[in-house]
């Protein structure tokens, strides 16, 4: 998280699903419901930028970089208006300007800026409303731009190997919470993302802690389950499918002795 969004955001609001304010502007995090925009967020916040080694591109404002290289054939300027105005509740209009007459027009020439009811938002103030809108909903610039075409595609297959989606997840944690569809679908993606974890975990945990207790099983290489109350830090995008250099130097200790 940038200093200046450190300054403004405020975690609490997401625990209880409020809007996070940025220029006098409140930024609503997306429901469960939202289908439209969660999949308009993935599209137009959760684009990785940086791995694209080309200079031209590294030096564009995230903004230009939605507008001039992603915009193919997709409404990039409509579906931007759209989701931000489902999230600010107000008018949204996207203006460009010439900073710079020349012969040719470049990319470096011209500006762009939001304008959200009566706010302001330049080019590098978007910057700020992105992390606003990954952070609510459970993303975060570095798990975005940690985006790496090689890991992506392993990560891809282990997702491929598994037939438990989304749909099934909700049904799943209907019945465990004893909630109704209509009910889940108001919680915001942020607090259901949590709260899949918890009582996945908490499942497991009264499923194995008595085995492991009495010792009908045992964890390898001397795990442990989760306990009931434990804390979900932030996670890298290939933490499942990579281990840490400690975990790896022990479990290949024997076979280098040998």
């Amino acid at each position: 998280m940038n200093d200046t969004i450190k300054t403004i955001y405020d975690p609490i609001n997401d625990l209880w699903g409020n809007p996070q304010t940025y220029k006098n502007i409140d930024f609503h995090p997306l429901k469960v419901k939202d289908i439209k925009y969660k999949t308009l967020f993935y599209k137009l916040f959760a684009q990785p930028k940086n791995y694209i080694r080309e200079k031209k591109i590294l030096k564009l404002s995230y903004l230009k970089f939605l507008f001039y290289v992603l915009d193919r054939d997709s409404n990039v300027d409509g579906e931007l208006k759209d989701f931000l105005s489902h999230i600010t509740k107000k008018e949204v209009k996207i203006e460009t300007r010439l900073i710079k007459l020349t012969d040719e027009i470049v990319l470096e020439n011209i500006a762009l800026r939001i304008l959200i009811g009566d706010a302001e938002f330049l080019e590098d103030e978007f910057e700020n409303i992105r992390e606003i809108v990954l952070e609510q909903n459970g993303l975060t610039i570095e798990y975005v731009e940690g985006y790496l075409p090689d890991l992506e595609e392993k990560l891809g297959r282990t997702i491929e190997n598994t037939e438990i989606d989304y749909i099934d997840e909700l049904f799943t944690f209907s019945i465990l919470m004893k909630k109704s569809m209509e009910e889940i679908g108001e919680y915001t993606v942020f607090q259901l993302n949590n709260m899949l974890e918890r009582v996945f975990v908490l499942k497991q945990h009264d499923i194995y802690q008595p085995l492991l207790a009495t010792g009908q099983i045992t964890m390898k290489n001397g795990g442990s389950i989760k306990p009931y109350l434990y804390h979900i830090g932030k996670r890298g995008r290939y933490d499942s499918i990579l281990i840490s250099r400690d975990k790896f130097a022990s479990d290949t200790k024997e076979f280098f002795k040998s």
